[in-house]
């Protein structure tokens, strides 16, 4: 087959020649001049046409399609034709073969086969024919490149950091095929999804207690980047002191996410397992009863060497490193007259948007009346362009702690009223508007199927404001089994659906005493969320709000 190649980004071009032949037979590659002659003595525009079909395709990587290009000659041309391909990828082998000719017109297949280094996404490929005494004429093919099969899987998920968790069984899932058990290395587990959606489940041991994890997302999804699911933890551990506080203040110290509360008695602190490399070291005082904030430091780039001290924080009115909160007024929106508001507010600094808890408070306020907030945070002058705020609001009604879900510690394994949350990330601290999602309009219906252990079925309708995914989380709380199921928005299809755990009984390597035993009472949660962020929290604006049902069987 005569093809056409990129290399290193250079157009090399076999060309193939497609020739009228006389009584319609099919022929080879011709190289005979051209004929434009016109023995009739009548004047003639000699001209060709090229048309594809289809006009627009898809093929995935690693495998090949064709289109059929056919090539149409007029006003008295008999010439030989070439056909080229323009605009093709590095990486992308075409090729110019399988030619028939009839009457006027001949035909020659188009072939494109994207190698698995062709990225994902459109491509406006120029089919061109040209000939001798005749102008150039060109169709557009629209190719789509799509992730495609390959020997270790188009899909890659990485649990390597999940440290000190023990993964002891992983499958997968595609479209709504079987589940396949799939062997990892170190951790990392690769799989293909070729149809439009799939999903993979894993068993973690955490000391002896059991997490089945189960994720569904759609193809596009699941193939945009390696699914990196844990950070990993570091090695150092940290000493200090704090200073210049009073009997009834307090001094919190954060670093990498870790946090720890100094008073005048106890006035050192230390971290465990801190990554190796600079993170900023934030302490802020803070007075009870009323939890204001009025001193801040913010350390850079710290890289403190295993077992080693930082420097004394002196939060003191006189110290030279600490410097005045600022403060700006936020109008709260959408709080529902049942709503018994709690607030957090945090500063996210670095490349991986490290988490420093910065204040921690309920307002004095009857349920339901709050419309204003006024919230602490770092003075511009103090900031670097990475950093960013971080306010939550919850409706708290549900017992939450702010300061967990901004740490990202999962809810317990309890029967909780319904609750709303709302966190906004903001560079510059001023006056702003936080608005709250909106409440469940049909609380959902979650039932038991019978089967080897505890299988939850959850249908429900969510909200406009969190159509991005849903959660599942069941169990006791103990040392018993629990579940964890998590759906994108795109995998449901919509608003309206139905989330059910796997029956995994029939796949290889699987045991029924990594759930929870047939029978037993748990407590389930059901958290819809919404946000306008992809990849990471630290993006002026971004927002991630979270509605959570919950409630239990037995």
């Amino acid at each position: 087959m005569n093809s056409v190649k990129l290399i290193r980004g250079v157009l090399v071009a076999a060309m193939l020649y497609v020739t009228q032949s006389c009584g319609g037979s099919s022929e080879s590659a011709s190289t005979q001049p051209g004929n434009t002659g016109n023995p009739g003595g009548t004047t003639q525009n000699p001209a060709i046409t090229v048309n594809l079909s289809p006009g627009a395709t898809s093929v995935r990587q690693g495998e090949l399609v064709a289109v059929v290009a056919t090539v149409a000659r007029s006003g008295g041309f008999t010439g030989d034709v070439t056909i080229t391909a323009e605009g093709a990828p590095t990486g992308m082998t075409v090729g110019v073969g399988s030619i028939a000719t009839s009457g006027t017109s001949t035909t020659a297949s188009v072939s494109f086969s994207p190698a698995a280094s062709v990225a994902v996404g459109t491509y406006n490929i120029t089919v061109r024919a040209k000939g001798t005494g005749v102008s150039d004429v060109t169709a557009t093919l629209q190719l789509q490149v799509t992730a495609g099969a390959s020997p270790g899987g188009n899909v890659s998920v990485d649990l390597s950091a999940c440290l000190p968790n023990t993964i002891t069984w992983f499958a997968s899932q595609d479209g709504s095929g079987a589940w396949t058990r799939v062997s990892g290395a170190t951790d990392v587990y690769k799989f293909n999804v070729i149809t439009g959606k799939g999903g993979f489940a894993w068993v973690s041991d955490l000391n002896g207690a059991k997490t089945l994890h189960i994720r569904f997302a759609t193809q596009a999804e699941l193939t945009a980047a390696p699914l990196v699911l844990c950070s990993a933890i570091g090695t150092k551990t940290i000493h200090g002191t704090v200073s210049g506080l009073t009997s009834s203040e307090f001094g919190t110290v954060t670093l990498t996410n870790m946090v720890s509360v100094a008073t005048v008695t106890s006035p050192s602190y230390t971290f465990f397992n801190v990554k190796d490399g600079p993170h900023d070291l934030i302490a802020y005082r803070w007075a009870s009863p009323d939890v204001s904030t009025d001193r801040v430091i913010l350390r850079r780039d710290q890289n403190i060497s295993n077992s080693g001290s930082a420097a004394n924080l002196d939060l003191s009115a006189s110290s030279a490193e600490g410097v005045t909160t600022a403060t700006a007024p936020f109008a709260l929106v959408g709080v529902q007259s049942f709503d018994n508001l709690t607030f957090a507010t945090a500063y996210l600094t670095g490349a991986s948007c490290d988490v420093s808890l910065f204040k921690i408070w309920a307002p004095n306020a009857a349920t339901g009346t709050l419309r204003s907030v006024t919230v602490p945070g770092v003075p511009a002058a103090q900031q670097r362009a990475t950093d960013f705020h971080e306010l939550l609001v919850t409706t708290g009604n549900g017992g939450e702690n702010p300061g967990t879900l901004m740490l990202g510690t999962p809810t317990p394994f309890a029967i909780l009223p319904p609750a709303r949350t709302t966190r906004l990330f903001l560079h510059t601290l001023a006056a702003d508007t936080l608005t709250l999602g909106a409440p469940f309009g049909v609380p959902p219906t979650v039932t038991t199927i019978p089967g080897a252990y505890t299988r939850l079925q959850a249908q429900f309708t969510m909200p406009s404001d969190y159509q991005t995914s849903m959660t599942l989380d069941f169990g006791t709380g103990q040392s018993n089994p629990s579940v964890s199921l998590t759906a994108s928005f795109g995998w449901m299809g919509g608003s309206t659906s139905t989330l059910t755990v796997p029956d995994f009984s029939g796949v290889a390597g699987w045991s029924n005493a990594w759930a929870p035993v047939t029978g037993t009472a748990v407590a389930w949660s059901l958290t819809a969320t919404g946000t306008n962020i992809t990849n990471t929290q630290c993006v002026d604006h971004g927002f991630i709000k979270t509605l959570r049902f919950s409630g239990g069987t037995g």
